[in-house]
Order: C-alpha cells, then sequence, then structure tokens
C-alpha cells in the first residue's frame, strides 16, 4: 500500500536515500518557495514529500516518525479505493 508522508520540518534527503536502499521508495522531492500552484500553503509550509510503499501501516509510521513534523496519509485511487 502506498503512503505519502509530508515534511514540514527540514527535508531529509538521507532519509529519502535510506527508502530507495529498503526498497520502499516510490518518489521524494523537496519543495522550494512558499507558494505552490495556484495559492499559499498553510503554515507551516510542506518542505518536502516522500512516497513510499509498505506493507502495512506501522512500517509506513516508522518512517514518517524519522523525520520530525510530518503527516501520514495513505494514497487512495479516485474510487475511493487504497492501494
Amino acid at each position: 500500500m502506498k503512503y505519502l508522508i509530508l515534511s514540514r520540518g527540514v527535508w531529509d534527503v538521507e532519509l529519502a536515500t535510506e527508502m530507495i536502499d529498503a526498497g520502499v521508495h516510490v518518489a521524494a522531492e523537496g519543495l522550494t518557495g512558499p507558494e505552490l500552484a495556484h495559492g499559499r500553503l498553510t503554515t507551516p509550509a510542506v518542505t518536502g514529500f516522500y512516497l513510499i510503499d509498505c506493507p502495512n501501516r506501522q512500517e509506513a509510521l516508522g518512517w514518517a516518525t524519522r523525520t520530525p513534523d510530518t503527516e501520514l496519509r495513505p494514497i487512495e485511487d479516485p474510487g475511493g479505493q487504497e492501494f
């Protein structure tokens, strides 16, 4: 199952590298600037994200807690099904 970790602290490229080595990495990027798309982000601004694929929520939580001030969300397809 895929999970999105939103980081509001320091975006950690080393953590992304560890995710790659562990085989859970799907995508990860740091964000720049206080604005994104058509409006301002909430404060504190999201500084980056990690998209991971883990067998369960507990493992995903383990990754999310490795960096401060994060939010973990399961990814759902447009039909409302988690995948």
